[in-house]
């Protein structure tokens, strides 16, 4: 088992009451992780924020044993370019390593924004901004893929659809993630590892899926 990442006792946010509190989680090289947040997705997004950098560990350790993965994130807040079109965007993404996974105009095609391809920021709304984020995210080959509530705002068939293609991609490239997601159905369908926190950022549980479940789900 090689370690991508390791949080150890990280406390963090902002004020007194931190979002994170003593937390302890490794991630996993070629694992997709997934964080499940019944009671509330603040604490779990803030550990894709301190795996991405984003925000600062007040107190603990956070380390990246084989060196800083390349990261890519797609998040609550879409990470676009305002004068780039939704096509070029994407692009921009395939440019930063070669080789480029060619998963772009699929993503763009499951998410229902083949029509969009020329649309700029101001052009969508905030679902189809963020759906947009997701193909960039996975247009280059990166060593880690953050993903928080990547398929919220899709109905249920689509979203069942596009959470299987998203758990072949990640397992046939073998990419190593982190998504979080209050949806159980998703957990099952994506993960390798589900861990179970609380609203404070406390670990309940670490679960397993067996492979039926990732077929069903």
């Amino acid at each position: 088992m090689s370690l991508l990442a390791q949080l150890t006792t990280v406390r963090a946010g902002h004020g007194p009451s931190p979002v994170l509190n003593g937390l302890t989680l490794d991630v996993v090289a070629g694992q997709q992780l997934v964080l499940f947040a019944p009671e509330g997705a603040a604490a779990a997004s803030a550990v894709l924020r301190v795996l991405s950098e984003q925000l600062p560990a007040a107190s603990g350790t956070v380390t990246f044993p084989g060196g800083r993965p390349r990261t890519s994130v797609a998040g609550q807040a879409p990470l676009l370019f305002d004068w780039l079109t939704v096509a070029e965007n994407v692009e921009l993404g395939r440019r930063f390593r070669a080789p480029a996974l060619d998963h772009a105009d699929e993503a763009l095609a499951l998410l229902g924004l083949t029509h969009l391809r020329a649309a700029h920021r101001h052009d969508l709304t905030d679902d189809q901004a963020r759906h947009a984020s997701l193909a960039r995210a996975l247009s280059s080959l990166p060593d880690l893929v953050l993903l928080d509530n990547p398929f919220a705002g899709l109905d249920a068939p689509t979203r069942w659809a596009a959470r299987r293609w998203l758990r072949d991609v990640l397992v046939n490239d073998r990419l190593t993630s982190v998504i979080v997601t209050d949806d159980l159905n998703e957990a099952l369908a994506l993960a390798d590892r589900i861990v179970v926190l609380a609203a404070d950022g406390r670990v309940l549980d670490t679960l397993t899926p067996a492979p039926q479940e990732l077929l069903s789900a």
